[in-house]
């Protein structure tokens, strides 16, 4: 769950972000395990995001029938013992801008359309939906901590809310978080923790925003940051080595100055990340030629030993860790889970 101990991480703030090489070590991925099918997809959907923190799997995503190319953003659900999704939400002519998981459950989605951007927020697995108070105006992104704290940011301002959407303090914050930023966490201290990917200079840039969003700080990286995920006191880093390298998961380190990279994996691109106690996921895509192939590198261990999963022959879009560590892949075709039914 995304969740990161404050106190860790004050010293950081003033150094370019370092990187421990003595725990860095190649990871050879065991053989491949292929998962199990667990249910088709619906037919025409896109998947944005998918969750598996409760009873049921829920999709964030859009429904784009190929013949029409209309778009409708459609929230759908699904559980053990069910014969088929279940739309809980849709909105004609609108696409998921984003999604974020609380800790405590709660699920948020900002949907975006021809009128202004909104909010909405489920506090049952997804089974229902409902507005938020307020959405700050031109909102692009937004995460959340649980049910009461939680940030939204446009291309100008960076808003934060400490009492689920009803009231907003924000500050100016032009270019400060970029549309398509990767994963932003919310830690333990309400902390945002955002990564930007400049044109030129360093391949990546961590910022932290503090629960009042006029205050920030800035790390550089050498290495392109393609995902975070917190879990319990610890916030993950997926990064390309280099900015084209090899795919390297990082952790920050105790003394809050360095990341410590745990494991370097192949030298394939990483497309989504998921961490949960000491499980972790990172969904790869190999690229030969005009061909990708795409498959989820998954350790049980906190990064000790790393075993490839299989969706078949089906194009992976999204993982997620269970409440039972069990694995979940969101394909192109179908759902794919490392176990039984949730």
């Amino acid at each position: 769950m995304r969740r990161l101990c404050g106190p860790l991480l004050g010293a950081a703030m003033s150094a370019a972000l370092a990187f421990s090489s003595a725990v860095a070590r190649g990871a050879e991925l065991k053989a491949a395990i292929p998962l199990t099918r667990m249910h088709p997809m619906p037919e025409d959907y896109m998947v944005t995001g998918v969750s598996c923190s409760g009873p049921g799997i829920v999709l964030f995503g859009h429904h784009r029938p190929f013949a029409t190319g209309d778009r409708e953003t459609r929230i759908l659900r699904w559980q053990a013992g069910e014969t088929g999704w279940k739309t809980t939400y849709s909105e004609p002519d609108s696409r998921v801008g984003d999604y974020s998981i609380g800790v405590d459950g709660t699920l948020f989605v900002l949907v975006v359309g021809k009128s202004a951007p909104r909010l909405i927020r489920s506090s049952d697995d997804g089974t229902s939906w409902t507005p938020l108070a307020n959405t700050p105006a031109g909102t692009f992104g937004a995460e959340f901590r649980d049910a009461r704290f939680g940030f939204a940011w446009g291309s100008k301002r960076v808003a934060a809310t400490a009492d689920g959407g009803q009231t907003w303090k924000s500050s100016s914050a032009r270019g400060v978080v970029e549309e398509g930023s990767p994963w932003p966490v919310v830690d333990a201290a309400e902390n945002l923790w955002v990564a930007k990917m400049p044109m030129t200079g360093p391949h990546g840039i961590l910022v932290r925003i503090g629960p009042d969003p006029a205050t920030r700080s800035e790390m550089p990286s050498k290495d392109s940051i393609v995902g975070m995920a917190t879990s319990g006191s610890d916030l993950w880093l997926a990064l390309r080595d280099g900015g084209y390298g090899t795919a390297v998961v990082a952790k920050l380190a105790e003394d809050g100055r360095k990341f410590d990279r745990v494991a370097e994996l192949n030298a394939d691109l990483p497309i989504d990340f998921a961490v949960r106690g000491r499980d972790m996921a990172v969904l790869l895509a190999h690229v030969e030629g005009m061909t990708s192939t795409r498959y989820v590198a998954f350790s049980e261990d906190g990064g000790e030993s790393w075993t490839r999963m299989l969706p078949g022959r089906d194009s992976a879009q999204r993982i997620c860790i269970g409440a039972r560590n069990e694995l979940w892949v969101a394909g192109r075709e179908s759902l794919w889970s490392s176990s039984g039914p949730p």
